[in-house]
């Protein structure tokens, strides 16, 4: 949900970098449904050379696995250890 996006920004300063957000209120089906991700393609993906997804939960995971080239879990080792995908724990981590 937005509030829960704004709760997390005001947390972790770095995240307010990122200029395009897909909340729960903008799409119907939850997770394990991808329509969150399909929104996101549809609206944000300019053919660009990946996809890359971020989540913390299997569900997450589960919605996400088939449709980006790229998943960054953050601090779930069980999913890390079953599937492939980069851990982090840190979102200081993903500046590149």
């Amino acid at each position: 949900k937005k509030k829960t996006v704004n709760i997390w920004k005001k947390k972790m300063p770095l995240l307010n970098e990122i200029n395009n957000w897909i909340c729960r209120e903008d799409y119907n089906e939850p997770k394990p449904n991808s329509a969150c991700y399909n929104l996101a393609i549809l609206k944000y993906y300019k053919n660009e050379k990946y996809k890359i997804g971020i989540e913390d939960s299997s569900v997450g995971f589960r919605s996400l696995k088939s449709i980006t080239n790229y998943i960054y879990m953050f601090n779930n080792e069980k999913i890390f250890k079953n599937y492939d995908c980069y851990l982090f724990d840190n979102f200081n981590q993903l500046l590149f």
